[in-house]
């Protein structure tokens, strides 16, 4: 009687084994879709909210780089306090969310020298376009079925770079941006890079449209518009340097400081300046 109990014991192992690994494997796992604010500013601090799903018990996020910290403000909402040190170079970094569940998979988030807003709600019209200043960025979620408004006062002879992210954050929108001026008329379109390059004809208010390519929206359709008097660069030659050199490239785009023609067009048949650098 007593082999027989063991044998049937042994024999109970494997299923036992099979039901734990079963059980385990239906664990969730905690996914970030979204974030809102997708950036900030050098030196600044950004209430930033997290979406996705199986985020409870919100402990905090970590980012890619130690300048950028986070404290938890409302854990039921996902709401975090972030703050970006002062010498925290410009660019893209790393966060993931940190829970009952464990960490997360990352998002970008963008450090930028410029000032960061908010698109506000209910810009859906011309009317109520949003104002925008130069040299910051916009960030904003777009609507399902509607576009989305912003406006920009441009006096004559003045360029405007107007840059929208989506891709590059990995957002679902497939952004199209649209100038127009006051009275709807349509000035430019946006590349497929996301710029518009344009100078203004006239004194007075450009507006700025932006949906996505198939009218989708919600938090997952996020983008950044940037309105800036800075560098562009469109493309760098050779595109591949070899490590621990120096190697001369020359940079090819808009707005680049000590530059000179390049004889070269962009896509949207404007001219392109060029800079060698080291």
């Amino acid at each position: 009687m007593q082999l027989i109990r063991l044998f049937r014991s042994e024999a109970l192992v494997p299923l036992l084994c099979m039901m734990a690994t079963q059980a385990l494997g239906e664990l969730p796992t905690a996914r970030m879709t979204a974030i809102f604010p997708m950036g900030c500013r050098i030196g600044a601090e950004a209430e930033l909210q997290v979406h996705g799903s199986d985020l409870d018990g919100a402990r905090g996020l970590l980012f890619s780089d130690p300048g950028i910290s986070a404290e938890v403000t409302n854990a039921g909402e996902r709401k975090f306090k972030v703050q970006v040190a002062g010498g925290v170079p410009a660019g893209v970094y790393e966060v993931r969310f940190d829970g009952a569940l464990g960490l997360t998979n990352p998002r970008p988030f963008v450090v930028s020298s410029l000032a960061e807003v908010r698109s506000p709600a209910g810009n859906t019209t011309r009317e109520t376009a949003a104002a925008i200043g130069n040299n910051s960025v916009v960030n904003g979620i777009a609507v399902s079925r509607q576009s989305v408004w912003f406006k920009v006062t441009a006096t004559r002879g003045q360029r405007l770079l107007l840059r929208v992210s989506a891709a590059a954050l990995d957002s679902r929108l497939n952004p199209v941006m649209l100038l127009r001026d006051g009275a709807g008329e349509r000035l430019a379109r946006g590349s497929d890079a996301g710029l518009i390059d344009y100078t203004a004809a006239a004194d007075g208010d450009c507006l700025i449209q932006i949906h996505d390519a198939t009218y989708g929206g919600g938090t997952e359709h996020f983008f950044r518009l940037e309105n800036s008097s800075g560098p562009h660069v469109d493309f760098v030659s050779p595109p591949v340097v070899s490590s621990f050199t120096d190697t001369e490239v020359t940079l090819y785009g808009r707005n680049l400081p000590g530059s000179k023609p390049s004889g070269l067009k962009a896509v949207d048949g404007l001219s392109l300046e060029q800079l060698t650098v080291k």
